[in-house]
Protein backbone atom coordinates (compact mmCIF):
# COMPACT_ATOMS: atom_id res chain seq x y z
CA UNK A 1 0.00 0.00 0.00
CA UNK A 2 1.54 3.44 -0.83
CA UNK A 3 0.93 7.07 0.25
CA UNK A 4 1.65 9.90 -2.03
CA UNK A 5 2.61 12.98 -0.49
CA UNK A 6 2.43 16.32 -2.26
CA UNK A 7 3.92 19.77 -1.33
CA UNK A 8 5.30 22.81 -2.80
CA UNK A 9 8.40 24.16 -1.97
CA UNK A 10 9.46 27.90 -1.89
CA UNK A 11 10.00 28.66 -5.63
CA UNK A 12 6.29 27.25 -5.86
CA UNK A 13 7.49 23.90 -7.93
CA UNK A 14 5.66 21.28 -6.53
CA UNK A 15 7.39 17.84 -5.27
CA UNK A 16 5.76 14.53 -5.12
CA UNK A 17 6.75 12.22 -2.43
CA UNK A 18 5.79 8.75 -1.73
CA UNK A 19 5.43 6.95 1.41
CA UNK A 20 5.54 2.81 1.04
CA UNK A 21 3.00 1.94 4.40
CA UNK A 22 4.49 -1.67 4.41
CA UNK A 23 7.34 -3.58 3.86
CA UNK A 24 7.71 -6.82 2.25
CA UNK A 25 9.93 -10.01 2.92
CA UNK A 26 9.87 -13.66 1.95
CA UNK A 27 6.50 -15.45 2.66
CA UNK A 28 5.31 -19.18 2.41
CA UNK A 29 2.64 -21.35 1.46
CA UNK A 30 0.88 -23.11 3.95
CA UNK A 31 0.86 -27.02 4.48
CA UNK A 32 2.50 -27.40 1.12
CA UNK A 33 6.56 -28.92 0.82
CA UNK A 34 9.20 -28.59 -0.93
CA UNK A 35 11.93 -31.35 -1.28
CA UNK A 36 15.42 -30.68 -3.21
CA UNK A 37 16.96 -34.03 -3.59
CA UNK A 38 20.03 -34.62 -5.65
CA UNK A 39 23.65 -35.91 -5.48
CA UNK A 40 27.45 -34.76 -5.26
CA UNK A 41 29.81 -37.63 -6.79
CA UNK A 42 33.36 -37.50 -6.12
CA UNK A 43 36.60 -37.74 -8.10
CA UNK A 44 36.99 -41.52 -9.22
CA UNK A 45 34.16 -42.53 -6.68
CA UNK A 46 35.25 -42.58 -3.95
CA UNK A 47 33.74 -42.89 -0.30
CA UNK A 48 32.23 -39.32 0.63
CA UNK A 49 32.43 -37.84 4.03
CA UNK A 50 29.18 -36.46 5.26
CA UNK A 51 28.53 -32.78 4.32
CA UNK A 52 26.30 -30.39 5.36
CA UNK A 53 23.46 -29.47 3.02
CA UNK A 54 21.68 -26.05 3.61
CA UNK A 55 18.77 -25.22 1.17
CA UNK A 56 18.11 -21.01 1.17
CA UNK A 57 15.75 -18.72 -0.39
CA UNK A 58 16.03 -15.29 -1.38
CA UNK A 59 14.35 -12.16 -2.92
CA UNK A 60 14.44 -8.16 -3.56
CA UNK A 61 11.98 -6.19 -1.67
CA UNK A 62 10.82 -2.72 -1.80
CA UNK A 63 12.38 -1.23 1.91
CA UNK A 64 9.63 0.50 3.90
CA UNK A 65 11.10 4.85 3.12
CA UNK A 66 10.32 7.29 2.27
CA UNK A 67 11.31 8.13 -1.40
CA UNK A 68 11.26 10.18 -4.47
CA UNK A 69 9.36 8.98 -7.41
CA UNK A 70 11.34 7.01 -9.49
CA UNK A 71 13.54 5.90 -6.60
CA UNK A 72 12.87 2.27 -5.47
CA UNK A 73 15.16 1.26 -2.72
CA UNK A 74 15.22 -2.52 -1.93
CA UNK A 75 16.88 -4.53 0.46
CA UNK A 76 17.67 -8.34 0.00
CA UNK A 77 16.13 -11.39 2.40
CA UNK A 78 17.49 -14.62 3.18
CA UNK A 79 15.80 -17.18 4.79
CA UNK A 80 17.64 -20.86 5.45
CA UNK A 81 14.50 -22.86 4.50
CA UNK A 82 16.07 -26.39 4.92
CA UNK A 83 19.35 -28.46 6.51
CA UNK A 84 20.28 -31.78 6.17
CA UNK A 85 23.29 -33.56 5.49
CA UNK A 86 24.61 -36.09 2.65
CA UNK A 87 25.25 -39.56 2.95
CA UNK A 88 28.81 -41.69 2.51
CA UNK A 89 27.48 -41.81 -1.37
CA UNK A 90 27.28 -38.42 -2.25
CA UNK A 91 22.75 -38.42 -1.70
CA UNK A 92 21.26 -35.38 -0.65
CA UNK A 93 17.46 -34.61 0.24
CA UNK A 94 16.35 -31.30 2.15
CA UNK A 95 12.70 -31.28 2.96
CA UNK A 96 10.67 -27.70 3.70
CA UNK A 97 7.64 -25.27 3.72
CA UNK A 98 7.60 -23.92 0.17
CA UNK A 99 8.42 -20.03 -0.47
CA UNK A 100 5.90 -18.37 -2.94
CA UNK A 101 7.35 -15.28 -3.49
CA UNK A 102 11.10 -16.12 -3.76
CA UNK A 103 13.46 -15.28 -6.53
CA UNK A 104 15.82 -17.86 -5.58
CA UNK A 105 16.52 -21.19 -4.06
CA UNK A 106 20.27 -22.55 -3.80
CA UNK A 107 22.11 -24.66 -2.04
CA UNK A 108 25.83 -24.37 0.06
CA UNK A 109 26.98 -27.88 0.59
CA UNK A 110 30.07 -28.29 3.16
CA UNK A 111 29.63 -24.35 3.54
CA UNK A 112 32.58 -22.87 5.82
CA UNK A 113 30.26 -21.10 8.36
CA UNK A 114 28.34 -24.44 9.33
CA UNK A 115 29.61 -26.15 12.03
CA UNK A 116 29.81 -29.55 10.54
CA UNK A 117 31.86 -28.42 7.54
CA UNK A 118 34.58 -30.90 5.94
CA UNK A 119 38.27 -29.49 5.73
CA UNK A 120 39.94 -30.37 3.03
CA UNK A 121 36.93 -30.18 1.06
CA UNK A 122 35.72 -27.49 -1.36
CA UNK A 123 32.06 -25.47 -0.50
CA UNK A 124 29.38 -25.90 -3.59
CA UNK A 125 27.35 -23.08 -3.87
CA UNK A 126 24.21 -24.94 -6.33
CA UNK A 127 22.16 -22.08 -8.08
CA UNK A 128 18.95 -21.99 -10.51
CA UNK A 129 17.39 -24.50 -8.84
CA UNK A 130 14.14 -22.70 -8.80
CA UNK A 131 14.84 -23.08 -13.10
CA UNK A 132 14.72 -26.27 -12.74
CA UNK A 133 11.63 -28.46 -13.48
CA UNK A 134 9.39 -28.61 -10.46
CA UNK A 135 8.19 -32.70 -10.20
CA UNK A 136 4.89 -32.41 -8.21
CA UNK A 137 6.74 -30.78 -5.09
CA UNK A 138 10.28 -31.62 -5.62
CA UNK A 139 13.24 -30.51 -7.27
CA UNK A 140 15.96 -33.09 -8.86
CA UNK A 141 19.18 -31.38 -8.99
CA UNK A 142 21.65 -32.98 -11.82
CA UNK A 143 24.84 -34.38 -10.23
CA UNK A 144 27.54 -32.60 -9.03
CA UNK A 145 30.94 -33.07 -8.96
CA UNK A 146 33.30 -32.75 -5.75
CA UNK A 147 36.85 -33.44 -5.53
CA UNK A 148 39.54 -33.51 -2.21
CA UNK A 149 41.30 -30.09 -2.42
CA UNK A 150 44.75 -31.18 -3.38
CA UNK A 151 48.50 -29.91 -3.91
CA UNK A 152 48.30 -29.55 -8.31
CA UNK A 153 50.50 -27.98 -10.94
CA UNK A 154 49.88 -26.65 -14.02
CA UNK A 155 52.88 -26.52 -16.75
CA UNK A 156 53.52 -24.59 -19.44
CA UNK A 157 55.51 -26.11 -22.24
CA UNK A 158 57.08 -24.48 -25.74
CA UNK A 159 57.50 -27.18 -27.89
CA UNK A 160 57.06 -25.66 -31.39
CA UNK A 161 57.07 -22.14 -30.95
CA UNK A 162 60.28 -20.45 -30.77
CA UNK A 163 59.08 -16.75 -31.95
CA UNK A 164 55.99 -15.74 -29.90
CA UNK A 165 55.34 -14.39 -26.40
CA UNK A 166 52.50 -15.83 -24.36
CA UNK A 167 50.22 -13.96 -22.04
CA UNK A 168 47.95 -15.76 -20.25
CA UNK A 169 44.95 -15.89 -17.55
CA UNK A 170 44.21 -19.25 -15.32
CA UNK A 171 41.20 -19.39 -14.23
CA UNK A 172 40.16 -21.90 -11.76
CA UNK A 173 38.17 -22.92 -8.16
CA UNK A 174 39.63 -23.72 -4.97
CA UNK A 175 38.30 -23.41 -1.77
CA UNK A 176 34.92 -22.24 -3.46
CA UNK A 177 32.91 -23.54 -6.50
CA UNK A 178 29.62 -22.37 -7.81
CA UNK A 179 27.60 -24.63 -10.11
CA UNK A 180 24.64 -23.23 -12.16
CA UNK A 181 22.46 -25.87 -12.72
CA UNK A 182 19.65 -23.62 -14.65
CA UNK A 183 19.10 -25.22 -18.07
CA UNK A 184 19.04 -21.93 -19.58
CA UNK A 185 22.21 -20.63 -18.21
CA UNK A 186 24.47 -18.76 -21.19
CA UNK A 187 26.51 -16.70 -18.73
CA UNK A 188 30.24 -17.05 -17.88
CA UNK A 189 30.86 -18.99 -14.86
CA UNK A 190 32.27 -17.24 -11.95
CA UNK A 191 35.49 -18.49 -10.60
CA UNK A 192 37.34 -18.25 -7.49
CA UNK A 193 40.93 -17.63 -8.35
CA UNK A 194 42.72 -15.97 -11.62
CA UNK A 195 46.78 -15.80 -12.08
CA UNK A 196 48.14 -14.73 -14.87
CA UNK A 197 51.55 -14.43 -16.31
CA UNK A 198 53.81 -14.82 -19.52
CA UNK A 199 56.25 -16.90 -21.05
CA UNK A 200 58.88 -15.00 -23.16
CA UNK A 201 60.23 -16.28 -26.68
CA UNK A 202 63.34 -17.23 -24.90
CA UNK A 203 61.79 -19.44 -22.13
CA UNK A 204 60.73 -22.70 -22.42
CA UNK A 205 58.08 -23.98 -19.75
CA UNK A 206 56.98 -22.34 -16.86
CA UNK A 207 55.41 -24.22 -13.62
CA UNK A 208 52.37 -22.82 -11.49
CA UNK A 209 51.38 -24.11 -8.14
CA UNK A 210 47.39 -24.49 -7.18
CA UNK A 211 45.44 -25.98 -4.68
CA UNK A 212 42.23 -27.23 -6.79
CA UNK A 213 39.82 -30.05 -6.04
CA UNK A 214 41.16 -33.05 -7.58
CA UNK A 215 39.37 -33.52 -10.71
CA UNK A 216 38.35 -30.09 -11.59
CA UNK A 217 38.73 -28.65 -14.94
CA UNK A 218 40.15 -24.73 -15.55
CA UNK A 219 39.69 -22.29 -17.75
CA UNK A 220 42.77 -21.01 -19.68
CA UNK A 221 43.15 -17.52 -21.86
CA UNK A 222 46.27 -17.12 -23.88
CA UNK A 223 47.72 -14.47 -26.63
CA UNK A 224 50.41 -15.05 -28.87
CA UNK A 225 52.29 -11.64 -29.18
CA UNK A 226 54.82 -10.84 -31.63
CA UNK A 227 54.13 -7.30 -33.33
CA UNK A 228 50.71 -7.24 -32.53
CA UNK A 229 47.98 -10.04 -31.38
CA UNK A 230 48.96 -13.01 -33.63
CA UNK A 231 46.45 -15.63 -31.70
CA UNK A 232 44.09 -15.35 -29.19
CA UNK A 233 41.82 -18.46 -27.32
CA UNK A 234 40.93 -19.76 -24.24
CA UNK A 235 40.07 -23.00 -23.58
CA UNK A 236 39.20 -25.86 -21.11
CA UNK A 237 41.86 -28.09 -19.87
CA UNK A 238 41.27 -30.91 -17.89
CA UNK A 239 42.80 -32.60 -15.20
CA UNK A 240 45.22 -35.27 -15.38
CA UNK A 241 45.34 -37.83 -13.18
CA UNK A 242 48.30 -38.99 -14.17
CA UNK A 243 50.70 -36.03 -13.63
CA UNK A 244 48.65 -34.96 -10.85
CA UNK A 245 47.62 -31.61 -12.95
CA UNK A 246 47.32 -29.29 -16.10
CA UNK A 247 49.43 -28.90 -18.88
CA UNK A 248 49.31 -26.45 -22.14
CA UNK A 249 51.77 -26.84 -24.99
CA UNK A 250 52.59 -24.81 -27.59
Amino acid sequence: MGVYLVCMNKNGFILLFAFIACSCELSYEDNRRLSIMGQVKAFENESLPNFPVEAYASGEFIKSILFLPGLTPTQEDVDLIGASSSTPEGNYGVTTISPENQEFIYLIINGKENRDYVDDWPTLAVKGINSLPLNGSRYEIPTVAIGRIEDARFEIHRTTNTQDTLVYLLQYDSSIKEINVDPSFVGNKNWEMEIGGELMPLEVENVVSLKIPEGDTIRFYYSLINDGILTEENIKIPYNLETNGYRFEF
